[in-house]
């Protein structure tokens, strides 16, 4: 079986990479699409491609990009917390 689900663009919140899911125990079966770094999500839909049609369609480039230093400590793994901490202490 071949995925036909279009490519998911960054998170509108963070610009952290995203992923189709569905809840384990849910019938019949329900997707969203979820942000893997601060937890963004869609709606619940029925199929995996209206799933990602909808996070892309929400989708707006950060008004302010994170700062190189932020990007590399998210990408070398750093607690979520810790880096969304710093964004919010920035922007007050």
């Amino acid at each position: 079986m071949t995925d036909k689900t279009e490519a998911l663009k960054p998170c509108p919140f963070c610009d952290g990479s995203a992923k189709v899911d569905r809840p384990q125990y849910c019938y019949p079966p329900r997707y969203f699409a979820i942000c893997t770094f601060c937890g963004a999500s869609t709606a619940n839909y029925s199929n995996r491609e209206a799933a990602a049609s909808n996070w892309n369609r929400r989708h707006n480039a950060p008004s302010e990009p994170l700062p190189d230093e932020l990007l590399a400590m998210r990408r070398a793994g750093a607690p979520e917390e810790y880096v969304t901490d710093i964004v919010h202490e920035r922007s007050e």
